[in-house]
Order: structure tokens, then C-alpha cells, then sequence
């Protein structure tokens, strides 16, 4: 097939992609005021990254243009990317 073919398979496959379920899921940051305001009503799990390291995580407590409040703990939002996925897994077994 020709490099310029519309056709072209393409491979979208990231490295932030998890197997899970049968299912690849690729997760994109939070980036306008309403993808915080949706996960801070929903509820949702948000990973904190700064400097290719997680930092933080849970739910948004509260945030502004220039903050994001989780877990009590402030993050700048244009040092670190916030990324929404499912909650660590905790192991209840010993309880």
C-alpha cells in the first residue's frame, strides 16, 4: 500500500494504555474547567503527574485556573497532568 494511501492502517496504541477486561483503555488528561468540574461531580479517581511521576491521587476536592486541591494537597495545573482512571485495587483478604 502507498505511504501517502488514505488507507493507511495506522497504529494508535500509546504508553498510557492498560489491558483490562478485554478492553484497551487510553487515558487523556484533564485539561478545560469542565473536564475537572465533571470529575469533581462524578466523583471520579484522578491521578496527579509531575515530572513523568505520580504524585498524588483521588478526588477533586476543589480547583481554579491555576490549582487543582486532592486529597487536601494543592497541584499546580500547568505543572502536572491529571489523568482520570479507575481507583487502585485494594486487597481486602486480610480483613
Amino acid at each position: 500500500m502507498d505511504e501517502l494511501s488514505p488507507c493507511k492502517s495506522i497504529d494508535y496504541k500509546s504508553d498510557r494504555q492498560e489491558e483490562g477486561m478485554g478492553t484497551k483503555m487510553a487515558y487523556s488528561p484533564l485539561q478545560h474547567d469542565a473536564d475537572f468540574e465533571n470529575a469533581h461531580l462524578f466523583g471520579c479517581y484522578v491521578m496527579v503527574v509531575t515530572n513523568e511521576k505520580m504524585t498524588g491521587g483521588g478526588c477533586i476536592e476543589r480547583f481554579n485556573e491555576d490549582r487543582v486541591v486532592i486529597g487536601g494537597k494543592p497541584f499546580s495545573r500547568a505543572g502536572s497532568s491529571f489523568i482520570p482512571m479507575p481507583p487502585p485495587q485494594m486487597d481486602m483478604s486480610g480483613l
